[in-house]
């Protein structure tokens, strides 16, 4: 579990935050998901993943 990286912008994704996660919300993401997301990376089609990646030294 201490591996496990989540991404979200929708709703639907809102169940995997807050589950001990480190929960990255995308730039576009609704509002409620953005405020339970450990870190917010750039829009989707804004290299949000690669961002968030690179901020995370994985890449």
């Amino acid at each position: 579990d201490d591996d496990i990286v989540v991404f979200g912008d929708g709703m639907n994704d809102i169940c995997m935050f807050g589950q001990g996660w480190l929960s990255i919300a995308m730039g576009n993401a609704r509002a409620a998901l953005k405020e339970k997301a450990d870190y917010i990376t750039t829009d989707v089609d804004k290299d949000g993943l690669w961002n968030a990646c690179r901020h995370f030294g994985w890449i």
